[in-house]
């Protein structure tokens, strides 16, 4: 049997309704199924659900694991951004959502100087190669650090109850053009 527990709707950056998504796993004959939606985070950098919409997002969910209840497990999760400073899974918005479990993960790896615009690793290559100039001086081995730097932080100091894309950082070097994995 398998689950899956990282999975995102139309409220982030997913294509359909959660309905269509819990639907599909109960066609695959899923014991569990996770929604876990892009949570919000104070940058716009899109694909994120806002933070005046996470009462909505629950909300939702709630209805669907009360109607599925006997088809299949639902949860309600965030896949959390985790932002030194800004956002992570004990940011308030986070905690009062009231969520059965939560994922976080590092998208981001800096801000560029305007300070309004994170740094996303899984951008484009094109993106990639702009942050690494931008905010690394060039060194790709600089960011490959810092993400695990911030990766570890992340552990040690707001612990998700899963870690996600451990390996995010490797999305864009294709053939090992950034740096050799």
């Amino acid at each position: 049997m398998w689950t899956n527990y990282h999975s995102h709707t139309n409220f982030s950056d997913g294509k359909f309704d959660p309905e269509i998504y819990v639907q599909k796993a109960i066609s695959l004959g899923l014991p569990a199924y996770g929604i876990s939606d892009h949570g919000p985070h104070p940058y716009n950098n899109g694909g994120n659900l806002p933070f005046d919409q996470i009462s909505t997002y629950t909300s939702k969910i709630q209805t669907l694991k009360e109607k599925y209840k006997n088809q299949i497990q639902l949860y309600c999760s965030m896949e959390v951004d985790y932002i030194p400073d800004a956002m992570n899974v004990q940011h308030q918005a986070i905690l009062d959502a009231n969520l059965d479990y939560t994922i976080c993960s590092v998208h981001h790896a800096g801000l560029y100087k305007d300070e309004q615009q994170l740094f996303s690793i899984d951008n484009t290559a094109l993106g990639l190669q702009k942050g690494i100039n931008e905010l690394y001086n060039g060194d790709n081995r600089a960011l490959v650090e810092r993400y695990f730097e911030l990766t570890r932080e992340m552990i040690q100091t707001a612990p998700p109850t899963i870690l996600g894309h451990l390996d995010h950082i490797k999305k864009n070097n294709k053939d090992q053009f950034f740096f050799d994995e």
